[in-house]
């Protein structure tokens, strides 16, 4: 009777190479996943920056501005903050006119829950021009 030589892999390969696999496609998984998860938080801040300045238009659009704050929701993820305050000149000589006052005005955007609860933050400089 003759032996048949086969070639193949034996059991030992095998579970070998699967380990190997699965420790590859674990740390591609990881990164692929922190990959999506940072364009997500790039796509939020943008859009948090966007309703930020569109805020800031809003208020700078608005003729006779008080001092005072004022907060709100741009949708159900996103909320707003605004707080216009008195702006002190920067030389104490220099004193506003009656009609124009300049307002400090910093509106706060935040959006996410607990620890991955984020907020940005713009401050401008805004003429109230009282008619």
């Amino acid at each position: 009777m003759r032996l048949i030589h086969r070639r193949g892999f034996t059991l030992i390969e095998v579970l070998v190479a699967f380990t190997v696999m699965a420790l590859v496609l674990g740390v591609g998984l990881r990164i692929m996943g922190n990959g999506l998860r940072a364009g997500t938080h790039g796509s939020d801040y943008t859009r948090a920056l966007l309703l930020a300045r569109s805020r800031l238009a809003v208020l700078s659009a608005q003729p006779d501005l008080s001092v005072g704050s004022d907060s709100g929701r741009f949708d159900q993820d996103f909320t707003w903050t605004t707080t216009l305050a008195p702006y002190p000149p920067p030389d104490a000589r220099i004193s506003p006119s009656g009609r124009v006052t300049p307002l400090l005005a910093t509106v706060e955007v935040g959006w996410g829950k607990g620890r991955a609860q984020r907020e940005i933050t713009l401050t401008s400089l805004i003429l109230s021009i009282r008619q």
